[in-house]
């Protein structure tokens, strides 16, 4: 399955998610791009040119991506200048996870299941 966002500027939503959050751009289609494809390992999003963009201050869209090695790619994302909204935290539901939010107002919370110690 793969998300598809809604944005006004595909080609900057590509080139935000490779730059910035380490995926690969699979597919431009368009010029200018009127749809792309990204992914890094199993995890895809899709962009599609949007005929209106959401306003306000809520984010557009949420995505939970699973991970391996969730603190590794906290580190990664937060060197590039990524915009975190939960700072990487373990929740006694038995997840570490973080929030970022990406140029368009979608976040994306990645996590990893972890093991805790009920009390």
């Amino acid at each position: 399955m793969a998300p598809v966002f809604q944005v006004e500027d595909v080609a900057a939503a590509a080139e935000y998610y490779r730059d910035k959050l380490g995926f690969e751009v699979r597919l431009l289609m368009g010029e200018p791009p009127v749809y792309a494809t990204t992914g890094r390992g199993d995890a895809a999003i899709h962009f599609s040119k949007a005929e209106q963009t959401a306003s306000g201050n809520s984010p557009v869209g949420n995505v939970y991506v699973f991970v391996s090695h969730v603190d590794g790619l906290y580190e990664e994302l937060t060197a590039r200048d990524v915009k975190v909204v939960a700072e990487l935290e373990t929740y006694p539901y038995g997840m570490r996870e973080f929030s970022i939010e990406d140029l368009n107002g979608y976040r994306l919370c990645f996590g990893e299941s972890v093991e805790v110690k009920l009390t």
